[in-house]
């Protein structure tokens, strides 16, 4: 966990070092429970439509599978009865727990799924559209204001042979 948010990569190690302890004899394998159950037809066809026609690596089907199984997961099995609302709303709960970097993992991902879904024919043609953009860039935020003395500062720099005094000048 990292800032009280669930953390993939987290679990992803703990996974690995449980796996190293039950190779060394340490611990016991863990019981087989409804986590080891079998990928839903969906997602078994996804991944051999991207695999054959994309050429994706496993790293990659196995990324984009996750982020389809948790949506069909949130959203039900079949993608006829999704809508666009319910999609930004699983998009927007599933980024408030993770990074920048695995957001936007889930967002290529939920994409590729929902297109290879329009193009079956399974769901709505403008459901990829529903994913919503994200900018992870530091520090893309503009300055809230400037004070006077900054103002002045900046309307100083200007050459005054050019239009950049008059863009940057405060209205009265």
């Amino acid at each position: 966990m990292r800032g009280g948010r669930d953390h993939y990569h987290t679990r992803f190690g703990a996974k690995r070092f449980h796996a190293y302890l039950v190779q060394r004899g340490i611990c016991q394998p863990r019981s087989s429970s409804g986590a080891d159950r079998p990928e839903p037809e969906l997602i078994v066809s996804f991944r051999d439509w991207f695999r054959q026609h994309r050429g994706a690596a496993e790293s990659t089907l196995h990324q984009y599978a996750r982020g389809a199984a948790a949506l069909i997961d949130t959203l039900g099995a079949d993608p006829s009865c999704w809508n666009a609302v319910q999609v930004r709303k699983f998009m927007l709960d599933r980024s408030r727990r993770c990074g920048a970097g695995t957001t936007q993992k889930l967002i290529t991902s939920l994409r590729a799924f929902l297109r290879y879904l329009r193009f079956r024919g399974l769901c709505s043609s403008d459901l990829d559209q529903a994913v919503p953009a994200f900018a992870p860039w530091r520090l893309a935020r503009l300055p809230r204001c400037l004070s006077s003395e900054e103002v002045d500062r900046l309307i100083a720099a200007c050459d005054g042979r050019s239009r950049d005094a008059c863009v940057i000048a405060p209205s009265s």
